[in-house]
């Protein structure tokens, strides 16, 4: 290694340099190599930008739409879901209605079956029937009141019910 001064040093670095066509820093590398990869790395990334910029104009053009698409679907969701329980609730009322009249049939039946219990015999204007009938008639007239006494608590249960699967379907 020559023993010159640290100027002397830097000039004779930066005079090969400039015959072999390389950069001080970086020796023997070509000035053209180096400027054909800065264009074709400038290309790239005009290319970049350029596509870069085309799918974020189509980005920002589809962004309302996209926006009107998420919010029509979530509205028919919710139409979709209000109808849903709509149904649930009419399905329930009609079954408690039923239910309900069932119910007052039935107590007025039990009525009935009470009022004519109470009298004893049939025909309380003429001669009472043989007593076989009358057992026979008494008989029927308890089953009545007790299969009317259980139609009246099978549709209040079905009723109750009801409303409690309407409450648990909502």
């Amino acid at each position: 290694k020559p023993r010159w001064p640290k100027k002397r040093q830097v000039a004779v670095k930066a005079a090969h340099c400039l015959r072999h066509g390389s950069t001080p820093g970086l020796p023997f590398q070509n000035f053209a190599i180096m400027a054909e990869a800065g264009a074709i790395g400038a290309a790239v990334a005009a290319g970049a930008a350029g596509a870069f910029g085309y799918n974020r104009g189509n980005y920002m053009y589809d962004a309302e739409m996209r926006w009107e698409r998420f919010a029509s679907a979530r509205e028919y969701a919710n139409q979709q879901s209000e109808q849903y329980r709509g149904d649930i609730r009419n399905l329930a009322a009609l079954t408690v209605k039923k239910s309900t009249l069932w119910a007052v049939t039935c107590t007025l039946c039990m009525a009935l079956d009470v009022a004519l219990y109470c009298a004893g015999r049939l025909g309380l204007h003429g001669p009472s029937p043989p007593a076989w009938i009358m057992g026979l008639w008494l008989t029927n007239n308890a089953a009545s009141f007790a299969f009317m006494a259980l139609g009246t608590i099978l549709s209040l249960h079905a009723g109750f019910r009801a409303n409690a699967a309407s409450v648990h379907l909502l």
